[in-house]
């Protein structure tokens, strides 16, 4: 019986360990895989919408405290995963804004209905639009006629410039 009870123990004591480890180091864990919160809420001050219109957030500063990473690392970490789950299209629309310059909200339509082409399921425009402003890699500014202006911020085009020195040309969702 002894024998029965000493393996019991050696099978469980390196899931024990790893639940333990993963609990104490929890806040550095989470900070280094957390994706930064980009949202430009209505109660946000001035300076945290501009903040976030120019592609800075306190979140970035975090990742780069927390990882020791330097600023180039910390963007390159960063743009990694936004590029990870863009959809082919998304960054087919960046480009075209890069081009473009300002667009409007009906000029990037095709690139919605290229993505539902491809097999896009159960997701809006507003939907697909979002993943580009919530990353802070597009601004959307009212027209004034109902209608929105969509513009590249300055970490859409670090991003742009990354993906093309990564010579990615395209997104590897599909989509």
């Amino acid at each position: 019986m002894d024998q029965a009870f000493i393996d019991i123990i050696r099978t469980a004591i390196w899931p024990a360990t790893a639940i333990i480890v993963a609990f104490i180091l929890r806040e550095p864990l989470i900070k280094l895989f957390q994706l930064p919160n980009t949202y430009a809420t209505a109660s946000s001050s001035p300076g945290q919408t501009a903040a976030v219109a120019q592609g800075v957030t306190a979140s970035d500063v975090d990742i780069r405290a927390a990882s020791g990473l330097s600023e180039s690392q910390a963007l390159d970490s960063l743009f990694w995963r936004f590029y990870a789950f863009m959809y082919d299209s998304q960054l087919q629309a960046l480009r075209f804004i890069k081009q473009r310059g300002d667009v409007t909200e009906a000029e990037l339509q095709p690139y919605y209905v290229l993505a539902l082409s491809r097999g896009l399921v159960g997701a809006t425009f507003e939907v697909w639009l979002t993943y580009l402003v919530s990353f802070g890699l597009i601004t959307r500014e009212p027209r004034g006629d109902g209608n929105w202006i969509i513009r590249l911020t300055n970490r859409g085009r670090q991003f742009l410039d990354w993906a093309d020195r990564q010579l990615l040309p395209n997104a590897p969702r599909v989509i």
